[in-house]
């Protein structure tokens, strides 16, 4: 007993859990509960090492090492220096709340000391939640759980899972006094109780709409960059044979995937003659993905969007551009380019542009009701990616049709619920015909953006200034913390 007793004494021991889980969090496929527990341990370690600098130092590396394990899971397409200096990166941003914590925690008390973490992880969240995964991301098969983010955004996700840790290390180093679990336990659990009601009622209100859009969704590629030399419009015929599938099928709209079709200088309008006629003899919106490459310059990955009677109703550019990877493409205005089907108001993104929540909020502010994100992905990261899209989805009350190469292609309700997931991996064909809802659902969080994000942030400050005029707090011996 003595020896399982200074085992769990051992703060390394809490560095392992919490490192195991941190990486159970992230990658392909996850584990939801490690999100919770991850921190909860790595927090413990923190504040149980008899050297909090040389702490953060070893969590540094360690998530650092856990970075390089996802990341390499995943497939990322980096590699040597840059690699590893991306994963160093990552693992300082992940190590910076725990210099925040060992600076104010002792000095704020009761509930207020719980805050520091969760704050925190919102305020760096909301402004890295493009470029660093995410914890909430993994909650995203709970939908009950899930709903907040259609008030908070996914900072509502993010201030839960750390106020749950550091709940938990508050009532852990109280040595479980019924005073700690009454008062700050009693807060946290309340507010979980209280979030997962708010879904449970949601979902159950939610109305089965009987109004139905049939969309397909088209993950082929028919054609390559280095295909160009040779290129005859006739090497996109696969595409087109699909299509006419769909049409025949009853889909009212068909959406290609990101960069189905990639044409030379001057073969573009061909491309998209070919879909007005398409359109117009099939009586569909047809949005075409294409990348079009210019003797020279910047290329141009966009969707070109066809209504029945052979009008272009849609012409954007990706205004997003994935940090290193997309450097020979130019960048789009920055506006969520948005048409009108049949009185249905659809917003149309690409691809990384979905990893960016303020910049989707444009369609949520517009009333968008079908948000189309065709995409491409690789094997490694097809479950990894589709994840953020599905939060974007609640955040602002519209279904999502996310028509994907190399990727999951998925539809979901304005709740974040799957209606068809067809993997380009499968052995099935890469065509997928859903009823996508017509109608979306107004969310606070489209109405007011990341508030509950900015009043994180302010309360953060107002905790640093509270902390600083206390001064310095004797810090209790790490050793009888330890014991505890």
């Amino acid at each position: 007993m003595n020896r399982i007793q200074a085992l769990f004494r051992r703060s390394h021991l809490w560095l392992a859990l919490g490192l195991t889980m941190f990486v159970l969090s992230h990658g392909s496929v996850t584990v939801p509960i490690c999100s919770w527990f991850a921190f909860v341990f790595l927090i413990r370690y923190h504040r149980t090492s008899a050297r909090p600098w040389l702490s953060i130092l070893t969590i540094w590396i360690g998530m650092s090492a856990c970075y390089e394990i996802v990341f390499s899971g995943l497939g990322v397409p980096l590699s040597g220096g840059l690699f590893h200096t991306v994963c160093l990166l990552m693992a300082a941003v992940g190590a910076l709340p725990f210099l925040v914590d060992g600076c104010f925690y002792r000095k704020l008390r009761g509930a207020a000391a719980t805050l520091v973490w969760p704050l925190t992880m919102v305020t760096i969240s909301f402004f890295t939640l493009a470029y660093v995964p995410s914890l909430a991301d993994a909650q995203v098969e709970y939908p009950p759980l899930i709903q907040i983010v259609s008030i908070t955004g996914a900072g509502g996700l993010v201030f839960l899972i750390y106020w749950f840790a550091a709940v938990l290390n508050q009532i852990w180093e109280s040595g479980g006094d019924w005073q700690c679990v009454k008062k700050e336990g009693s807060l946290l659990l309340g507010a979980l109780m209280l979030v997962l009601a708010y879904g449970e009622t949601r979902l159950a209100l939610a109305s089965s709409q009987e109004e139905t859009l049939p969309v397909a969704m088209i993950s082929e590629k028919a054609n390559s960059y280095r295909d160009l030399r040779t290129y005859q419009l006739e090497d996109l015929e696969g595409l087109f044979r699909l299509s006419q599938e769909a049409a025949d099928e009853g889909a009212r709209v068909i959406a290609w995937a990101e960069g189905s079709a990639e044409t030379p200088r001057g073969k573009e309008e061909e491309l998209i003659e070919r879909g007005k006629e398409f359109a117009k003899s099939n009586e569909v919106y047809l949005f075409m993905s294409v990348i079009s490459h210019p003797a020279s310059g910047l290329s141009e990955n966009k969707t070109v969007g066809i209504s029945p009677d052979g009008q272009i109703v849609v012409d954007y550019l990706k205004a997003n551009l994935v940090p290193g990877l997309e450097t020979h493409l130019k960048k789009g205005d920055g506006v969520v380019a948005a048409a009108n089907i049949d009185g249905v108001r659809t917003g149309h993104v690409i691809c990384y542009d979905i990893d960016f929540p303020a910049y989707i909020r444009q369609a949520g502010r517009s009333g968008v009701d079908v948000l189309f994100a065709p995409s491409s992905d690789w094997r490694a990261i097809r479950r990894f990616h589709a994840r953020p899209a599905r939060i974007r989805a609640v955040e602002n009350g519209c279904s999502l049709v996310r028509p994907t190469i190399q990727g999951l292609s998925i539809a979901t309700d304005p709740y974040g619920r799957v209606l068809a997931c067809q993997d380009y991996f499968s052995d099935g064909p890469r065509l997928t015909i859903v009823e996508v809802p017509t109608s979306g659902v107004p969310t606070f969080y489209a109405s007011h953006g990341d508030l509950f994000s900015h009043a994180s942030i302010a309360l953060l400050a107002i905790l640093a200034g509270v902390a600083c005029l206390r001064g310095s707090i004797t810090r209790e011996p790490t050793q009888t913390l330890a014991q505890r």
